[in-house]
Order: structure tokens, then sequence, then C-alpha cells
């Protein structure tokens, strides 16, 4: 019987640097600029930043499979965000490095798995990451800050990153880590129109 595991990968360091001029908050803005991190496949980089270019391989699951789990696959993926800011006597300029990303060294299949099939499961675990992570972005993007944006940000990010944890705990719930073929239909279908919405 299969079964398929996945790890969502940890918060990325919150890096900041700048300077804050305290002014009066009428006259005083903040703006924020979202760009995002990405750098084409490798097959030497650890990492494999999301893009509709490229799908992994099973070539990318390049750790060791832990045998004494029950689970034939790991799919390691997250998003996170670092920060720089410039200021003048008038206003501030946050801007908020975003990613979205896979660890080969930290993914691993075991033989019998290496199926089409339960690549695209794995597939969809980092095309998640992806949607939630498109929320994250789009409310950056939306969002009105003060002198008190790294906090503001920081509690912005956590509650989409417990999102992501909420929606691949209800994929491989409601899938049973792809055994269930019409859900994991329904799942493929959901998530392929979710990230058509939203574009940046």
């Amino acid at each position: 019987m299969l079964k398929i595991y996945y790890s969502c990968l940890s918060i990325l360091w919150f890096l900041g640097f700048g300077l804050i001029k305290v002014q009066s908050p009428n006259t005083y803005q903040y703006k924020i600029v979202v760009k995002e991190i990405y750098k084409p496949y490798s097959s030497n980089r650890d990492t494999i930043y999301h893009s509709s270019d490229y799908k992994l391989t099973w070539n990318d699951f390049t750790a060791t499979p832990n045998g004494t789990l029950p689970f034939v696959a790991m799919t390691n993926s997250g998003f996170g965000y670092q920060w720089s800011s410039v200021s003048d006597d008038s206003s501030t300029t946050i801007t908020i490095y975003t990613s979205v990303y896979f660890i080969k060294s930290k993914s691993w299949v075991k033989q019998e798995a290496k199926t089409a099939y339960e690549l695209a499961h794995e597939q969809l675990h980092f095309d998640i990451t992806r949607q939630i992570a498109n929320g994250f972005i789009k409310e950056l993007n939306n969002l009105k800050v003060d002198g008190n944006f790294t906090q503001t940000i920081r509690q912005l990010y956590k509650r989409h990153y417990n999102k992501l944890l909420i929606a691949q705990n209800q994929y491989d719930e409601q899938t049973n880590h792809g055994l269930r073929k019409p859900e994991q239909l329904i799942w493929n279908e959901k998530v392929k129109k979710d990230l058509e919405l939203i574009k940046f």
C-alpha cells in the first residue's frame, strides 16, 4: 500500500537593516515594495525555486530515505521572506524579498514509489506551498504599516505559515496521501485554479 508524506520547510530568517526616522504620523510615509527571489533551475543547486516552467523529478529527491518510517516519499518545501529598508526625511521604503522553495537534500523517495502518479502528488505539495505564499504576497502588496512594520509583517507571515500547515495536512488527509484518486483530482483542479487566479 502506498503512503506519501510531506514535510514543510521552516521559516527563513527575518533579516532587516536600515535606519527608521521618526516623524509626525500625519506626514511620514511607509511604503512596501515586494520582490520575489528566484533563480532558474540548476542541477548543482540544492534549492529549487517554484516556477510554472519547472516540475519536480525524482532526481530532485536526493536525501536518503528513512527506512524506519512507513512513508515512501517526503517533500521538503516552504516559503519565507527577508527585508531591507531605506529612509529619508519624509518616508521609509521597505523592500520585502519573498521566496518559495524546495530543498533537494531534505526530500527523499523510496524506490518502489517512483511512479508518475506519486510524483504528481508530491508536486502538488510544492504547488500548495506556492498557493499559500501567493496569499501572503497579495496581502503584503496591500499592507499598510507604520514604525512597527517588522512586527506587522512577522504576524502576517505567521498567519499564512499556519495556513500552509493546515492546507498540507488537509491535502494528505482528504486524499489519504494520494490513495483516493477522485479526491486527488479535486485537489489538483482546485490548486491549479487558485494559482491561475493570482497574478503579480
